[in-house]
């Protein structure tokens, strides 16, 4: 076999299909990352963990006890317009952000000073993805936060708040501010394993036909003229 038929065939099939199978078994992978987070989305409440320990319990679904404080942050939400996450000074003196729901634009919100103690419930949510921060900046001075700038947020009202939010779904309500939907997990991984497993046949497939095209091609008699 000629070296330059062995590179043709690495280049034509071998390297091609390597790739789709990489691509499709990655997605399964992930799929098996998804449904893991939502088995842990559906798990009973537990009290929020004390310590280093909170990224363990990303997902969970977790109670905590406190009072709010007056300042709040908004953060971009797309269409639905800002989320409004207000700081919970916990009963056992920690700070932690709720996702209390989400404000249009124009939305005008009069938060008072809290006097009692609440109980709230919600998902803890510690992937806080940082990727439009290389799109469009924080603006703390005018409260207009793209992604989740915790240490920023921290320094800014100068309280420490824990590493992760708490995206609330049983929050009072205050007027002019919209309910939270509940938490969704993205999981279309299994269609997109599928398509890459099924290129990778496909492009086998046509290999196959091409090189047994060309094959009868070469085998048939050549009659001079």
């Amino acid at each position: 076999m000629r070296f330059g038929s062995i590179i043709f065939k690495i280049f034509g099939c071998v390297f091609p299909c390597a790739i789709l199978l990489t691509l499709g078994t990655w997605q399964i992978l992930r799929l098996r990352e998804k449904l893991h987070i939502i088995h842990t989305m559906s798990g009973a409440i537990v009290p929020l963990p004390e310590g280093d320990d909170l990224q363990s319990y990303n997902y969970k679904r977790i109670q905590v006890q406190g009072t709010f404080k007056t300042t709040y942050f908004k953060v971009f939400a797309g269409r639905a317009g800002y989320y409004f996450l207000q700081p919970m000074e916990l009963t056992d003196g920690r700070h932690v952000l709720i996702n209390r729901g989400t404000l249009s634009e124009y939305a005008k919100i009069d938060v008072k000073d809290a006097s009692m103690d609440e109980q709230v419930s919600g998902t803890l949510y510690c992937t806080l993805s940082s990727k439009t921060k290389w799109v469009a900046a924080n603006n703390a001075d005018k409260n207009l936060w793209f992604w989740y700038d915790i240490e920023s947020m921290s320094k800014h009202i100068g309280v420490p708040l824990e590493g992760c939010i708490i995206w609330g779904d049983n929050t009072s309500l205050l007027d002019g501010l919209q309910p939270n939907k509940m938490l969704q997990v993205r999981n279309d991984h299994l269609e997109y394993a599928i398509t890459w497993y099924t290129l990778a046949m496909i492009w086998v497939g046509g290999y196959i036909y091409f090189l047994r095209t060309r094959q009868r091609f070469r085998s048939r008699p050549h009659n001079p003229e």
